[in-house]
């Protein structure tokens, strides 16, 4: 699949992740779009030079099985400071035709253990429908049990050996992954170009 036609809407609280830029380039970006931020400047480099670090790292898990097509960062409202709360990524990712959403699911997952049935909705989107996943996991600890959520869009172009993911990290703070629930529908919502 090419991504050349690929258009993914702005919004103030997505932070892109550059790939295409080299981290000191994406670092001063970084900075001078924050310029404003009242965070200490060394603490502003510091995270800027994380999120570089990150846009590398979403840049080298292209491989024959997936293609990044983006990144961003999820940053309170008004995206006024730079406060990552999440990160997101579009991913085009080979899956067997005719897979279902639960397969594609436990497959982005690792097969993690469920704390709960997965929630699914029908969303519309400038690429078409797609399925908003709210999936919440669990990991049994010395400590008690550590529950995390991972929100996904998923596309599943008919008679495709792909599929279209755009998922959150998994997310700890079960506040914030609800926060981040409609930011990531709007982001979802934006995707043109993508095939039906």
């Amino acid at each position: 699949m090419e991504d050349d036609y690929l258009d993914v809407g702005g919004f103030r609280e997505w932070l892109p992740l550059e790939m295409e830029l080299d981290a000191d380039q994406y670092v001063e970006s970084v900075v001078d779009h924050f310029v404003d931020d009242p965070a200490d400047p060394a603490v502003l480099r510091a995270m800027a030079a994380h999120l570089a670090t990150m846009a590398a790292q979403l840049r080298d898990m292209n491989d024959d099985q997936t293609m990044v097509l983006g990144g961003w960062v999820l940053l309170p409202p008004g995206g006024r400071r730079l406060e990552p709360l999440t990160v997101a990524r579009l991913l085009a990712v080979r899956v067997p035709q005719g897979i279902t959403t639960s397969e594609l699911v436990a497959d982005l997952i690792h097969d993690a253990p469920l704390h709960q049935p997965i929630e699914a909705e029908t969303i519309t989107t400038a690429s078409g429908p797609a399925e908003l996943v709210r999936v919440r996991t669990y990991e049994t600890t010395e400590h008690g049990v550590d529950l995390s959520e991972t929100i996904c869009v998923l596309w599943l172009p008919s008679g495709e050996n792909y599929a279209i993911v755009l998922a959150t990290l998994p997310i700890d703070d079960l506040v914030v992954a609800a926060d981040a629930v409609p930011a990531i529908t709007g982001l979802a919502e934006s995707v043109k170009g993508l095939p039906q």
